[in-house]
């Protein structure tokens, strides 16, 4: 499936980390036949992020949003793209060279909403499933909801939750539900809950650990 990408890193103050991780997400970018644009949305950093991805990176798009809205500064720049996928990363990621491909291969199907990262390690060892969960069952408790967070499969499957600094998303879908709700701002859960809205729909999420 030759959908067309555009992989957004959000990002806020942090130079240093784009130094470190953002050769690698271009390149995986370049992995792609058919390519995919990378765009760093800067949420109004005071260092000099904005200037050194424009000087040492000149084929990223740099977006600035108008204020520092935390994650939900996506939301409009989403909107606003005209990709197949959207890839949405934090800024602290570095990825594989083909990290990609084993990603948007699941939108081939016609039900699937999202397709969410294996994270591991920044050394590589050892997946973060602890700290940086993909899989979880939520039950109700009292007037609210707990988070039961098991163990990643080894293999691509069905899950619950789409990671949000860590997947692919159908961008016609992501914006049809509005993005990530500011009920969650600052964070945290937002995007738990665009996943349970995606499943209200019959849309479905894969975990690809690869």
């Amino acid at each position: 499936m030759q959908s067309s990408l555009a992989i957004l890193v959000l990002n806020y103050n942090g130079r240093d980390l784009l130094e470190k991780c953002l050769c690698s997400i271009v390149a995986a970018a370049a992995s792609v036949p058919w390519g995919a644009a990378v765009v760093v949305v800067d949420n109004c950093s005071s260092d000099d992020s904005v200037a050194f991805v424009r000087s040492v990176f000149p084929s990223v798009e740099v977006v600035v949003s108008p204020r520092n809205d935390f994650l939900f500064s996506l939301n409009p720049i989403v909107a606003a793209r005209t990709e197949d996928i959207v890839v949405i990363l934090n800024n602290d990621i570095w990825v594989t060279p083909g990290f990609l491909q084993p990603l948007i291969r699941h939108f081939d199907e016609g039900d699937l909403f999202a397709a969410t990262c294996g994270i591991r390690d920044w050394d590589g060892t050892a997946f973060t499933a602890e700290s940086r969960p993909h899989i979880c069952t939520v039950r109700p408790a009292g007037s609210w909801y707990e988070e039961i967070y098991e163990p990643a499969p080894d293999a691509p499957a069905e899950v619950q939750l789409a990671s949000g600094g860590a997947s692919a998303y159908r961008r016609d879908r992501f914006v049809n539900l509005g993005g990530f709700d500011p009920l969650y701002r600052p964070g945290y859960s937002e995007d738990l809950d665009l996943s349970i809205r995606a499943w209200r729909q019959g849309w479905r999420i894969i975990y690809d650990p690869t």
